[in-house]
């Protein structure tokens, strides 16, 4: 397998706080990865330089082998929180043809994309409904369908089911799988019990990070990352 993104002994602080520590993984060609964490454990400044957001303190963050500023444009994001006030008169539709923006697509190809969005996300009757009408779950649907209009490579989504019921969370989590048959997907989530039926491997995070398989995860290792007493329940679907 290829690796789409590369970390190599990444460092990362805000006003001289560690935040990042030697941090050195890579992230497969078609690969479903998860990231967990404690709050402030690092998981969304991780995210951000892989975006180029953000520039190591010291180290090396690469995408597709080049600078991350480079391949910006390979790469949907959805945001943990939505960065806009939802009562802005904007319709569904506008808010996932934003996801195009600055992409250097034609017009039949930009049109072709941005139907596949909605259509992969259950939009189509919802369309010309302004975002100030919408449940959190559709919301969060409208903002994959942002994300998936580029047609991106990588799908970054930063705990893209908080705030969500459980049906919903499955369907999201269903149409991700389906994606990732043909493009790499990078999920941060706190629930590790239900990401675990989806994702290849985990990476806990908190300053330092290790992978594991998901099959390798264990009551001791979420103990020893969020420093509280855990259960495990082992389950088959």
């Amino acid at each position: 397998m290829t690796p789409v993104i590369e970390f190599q002994d990444v460092s990362f602080s805000y006003n001289q706080t560690t935040v990042l520590e030697n941090i050195s993984f890579s992230v497969e060609e078609e690969e479903f990865f998860g990231i967990i964490g404690p709050n402030a454990g690092g998981k969304s400044t991780l995210l951000k330089l892989v975006l180029a957001l953000y520039k190591p303190v010291s180290g090396a963050v690469k995408v597709f082998g080049n600078a991350p500023e480079k391949e910006r444009g390979r790469i949907g994001y959805v945001p943990q929180h939505p960065g806009f006030n939802r009562d802005f008169p904007i319709t569904v539709k506008e808010v996932v043809s934003l996801g195009q923006l600055g992409t250097s697509m034609s017009s039949a190809q930009a049109k072709q994309h941005f139907e596949t969005a909605m259509t992969a996300v259950n939009l189509d009757d919802i369309a010309e409904h302004r975002i100030s009408t919408l449940s959190g779950g559709q919301l969060q649907r409208v903002l994959i369908g942002r994300a998936l209009a580029c047609a991106p490579e990588i799908l970054i989504l930063d705990e893209p089911t908080a705030n969500i019921d459980i049906p919903t969370e499955e369907n999201i989590f269903g149409l991700l799988k389906k994606y990732n048959e043909h493009m790499t997907i990078i999920v941060v989530s706190h629930d590790i019990a239900f990401i675990s039926g989806y994702v290849d491997r985990v990476a806990c995070l908190h300053q330092i990070l290790v992978c594991h398989r998901t099959e390798e995860i264990s009551g001791k290792t979420i103990e020893d990352l969020y420093g509280a007493s855990m259960k495990m329940i082992d389950h088959h679907h």
